[in-house]
């Protein structure tokens, strides 16, 4: 029983103690009775105005500057797996170019070819006529409207006519595609490809076509001249030393670019050697 009443009395004090808490807070005069003041302060919290949530909002420059940064990174993506490159020979002669791969490509005359730019992918489009000398390494395509045709190593060159391609192979072995056909040329032979079929012939030759082969004369020319030729028709990067002053009197015709350093250096006594496939020393 005891135990009952100072319960009873913890409780009292408890609420006594919010009450004189709340009016204190909600100012309620002192002088007021308890049981009345109970009764104001009952009245005054449910008048009071419910608050609202504090909402935080992000601001809108944040928003669009995040908007932005994922648009750029899907464009940057979008670019990076599907970006290509165009070379295009607007010339009247044959012009000499090197692909990320280090293989080179000489374009005819109007013609075009079309590669990854950021990815070495080693497939191109061509439209119009190209030879092709293929560095080894993964399976090398060229694409064109009549067909298709894939090589790992080799020189070859591709000629594309309406809805067909003439394919011609001078080193190496290439393969020409034409839907579910399939065949596989040597060196020497050849083939048309078309929606018929492939009719292939031995008729290739095994040295150069037209366009890649360099017809040359000079008479007291100056060496760096010459040597900034070969460099241009061959796709190279020549560097010589010894040169300032010589002058070279000759001629030469051909698709071999150790053939023409050959024929260029030694009246002068200089050597020659290769840095890889786009690369020269002199001296």
């Amino acid at each position: 029983m005891l135990f009952s009443i100072m319960e009873k009395q913890k409780k009292y004090q408890s609420i006594n103690q919010s009450i004189n808490q709340s009016v204190r807070y909600y100012r309620v005069p002192a002088s007021v009775e308890k049981g009345t003041a109970l009764n104001l302060l009952l009245n005054k919290i449910s008048q009071t105005p419910a608050r609202k949530p504090k909402m935080i909002y992000m601001h809108t420059w944040f928003k669009m500057v995040s908007g932005l940064a994922a648009a750029a990174v899907v464009i940057l993506a979008v670019l990076f797996f599907t970006g290509r490159e165009s070379l295009m020979n607007t010339t009247l002669q044959a012009a000499s170019y090197r692909l990320p791969d280090q293989s080179r490509v000489i374009l005819a005359p109007g013609s075009s070819l079309r590669h990854h730019r950021y990815i070495n992918t080693r497939q191109v489009t061509l439209s119009g006529e190209g030879y092709f000398e293929v560095t080894r390494g993964t399976r090398f395509e060229v694409k064109t409207s009549g067909g298709m045709v894939r090589v790992l190593g080799t020189r070859f060159s591709v000629k594309e006519a309406s809805h067909s391609l003439e394919v011609n192979c001078y080193e190496g072995r290439v393969e020409a595609v034409a839907g579910p056909e399939k065949q596989v040329l040597e060196a020497g032979q050849g083939a048309v490809v078309s929606s018929v079929g492939i009719e292939a012939h031995e008729n290739a030759g095994n040295g150069y076509p037209s366009i890649a082969i360099l017809r040359a004369e000079y008479h007291q020319a100056e060496l760096k001249e010459v040597l900034e030729t070969l460099a241009d028709f061959f796709g190279v990067d020549i560097a010589a030393e010894n040169v300032a002053g010589r002058r070279y009197t000759g001629s030469f015709e051909t698709g071999s670019i150790e053939n023409a350093l050959i024929l260029t250096c030694e009246p002068f006594g200089l050597n020659f050697r290769m840095e890889g496939p786009g690369r020269i020393i002199i001296e």
